[in-house]
């Protein structure tokens, strides 16, 4: 009852995957680099986003009823080299190598013909030489409930003075989905918490770390409207764990860093096969990135406080050949590359 879809190449660098599914469409399974993507967003993204470069990973995805399905990814992070030099003087034998894994499910429910609910958990791994933890694919296992019954791993970090012991190399975030789809358009949003403190004492000390995505979607037959806005608090995807970010080659797989805040409207018209586009971001930012230390105990910043303004544009048009999409575009300041 299964078959399997032809690896699809397209190009150095793009995809490249084996993919099987069963005639019913109920279960698939892949391998290999392909582009994935996770929520509704359509112009970015807090866990795997539409910007997230083609990933190496194995996944499948499972439904279990016309209301509820299952998908779960295990995603191969590029290495990372360090070393501990000695008086300031390197040595190559004291080169280690961390390796870094991206683990990713998440439950989808249909509650009715206008409303999807969804569900997700995330995981970056690191640590020396530190290979795959097959029970992230358990299809009902929680990432929380896994790493208290596992081994924590804490290769690199060192004890901060003042703060709740010394942490360990999982850097774990949780989310919710929400869409509302009508006749012509829907809405959408998209949450993910990176840290919630519970206890009274530890909230004066540290922040909530958040991020989210709210949108909506119109289109006709026509014609295609997007308006989203993004927002990533300080700290957010941030850890004690050594190169724990959600990033790859220093690409960003969800929001582009912490501490900003975005407003993006996508324009699509579509005309005799044809599509054309326009595409408008707007970006505040403030002073943290990805490769930022961590140092968020006790060192709260405000949630809206940023430094820069940065605007880009891009326009495209795209058309399809013999089940090949092609697409030409023009862009200024894109990704804040001029």
């Amino acid at each position: 009852n299964f078959r399997i879809i032809r690896s699809d190449f397209t190009g150095i660098n793009e995809q490249s995957y084996f993919f099987l599914k069963n005639k019913e469409n109920t279960f698939c399974f892949w391998f290999g680099r392909r582009y994935l993507q996770t929520g509704p967003g359509q112009i970015s993204g807090l866990f795997i986003s539409v910007q997230s470069p083609a990933l190496d990973n194995i996944g499948y995805k499972y439904k279990i009823s016309n209301n509820l399905e299952i998908e779960s990814n295990i995603v191969r992070l590029d290495n990372r080299r360090f070393n501990e030099m000695l008086d300031g003087f390197y040595d190559s034998s004291y080169d280690v190598y961390y390796n870094r894994w991206y683990y990713y499910h998440q439950f989808n429910y249909v509650i009715n013909e206008f409303i999807k609910v969804g569900f997700k958990e995330a995981v970056v791994s690191t640590g020396q030489d530190r290979s795959v933890e097959w029970y992230y694919l358990l299809p009902l296992g929680l990432f929380h409930a896994e790493q208290l019954h596992a081994e924590s791993r804490s290769d690199g970090l060192e004890y901060t003075m003042d703060s709740p012991g010394m942490g360990n190399n999982d850097n774990s975030m949780l989310g919710l989905d929400l869409v509302v789809k009508l006749t012509d358009y829907s809405f959408y949003l998209e949450v993910l918490i990176d840290d919630f403190q519970i206890d009274n004492k530890d909230r004066k000390k540290m922040q909530d770390v958040f991020g989210f995505v709210v949108g909506f979607d119109l289109r006709t037959t026509s014609l295609s409207l997007i308006g989203e806005y993004a927002y990533a608090s300080p700290w957010l995807y941030l850890n004690r764990c050594k190169y724990c970010s959600p990033e790859i080659n220093n690409n960003s797989l969800g929001l582009r860093m912490p501490n900003y805040q975005s407003l993006g409207i996508k324009l699509s018209y579509y005309l005799s096969g044809y599509k054309l586009g326009l595409l408008a971001n707007m970006l505040q930012k403030g002073t943290q990135d990805l490769d930022t230390e961590w140092n968020a105990w006790g060192n709260k910043i405000e949630y809206f406080e940023f430094e820069s303004f940065v605007y880009e544009i891009r326009a495209f048009a795209s058309s399809k050949y013999k089940n090949t999409n092609y697409e030409l575009g023009f862009s200024h300041n894109w990704m804040e590359d001029n």
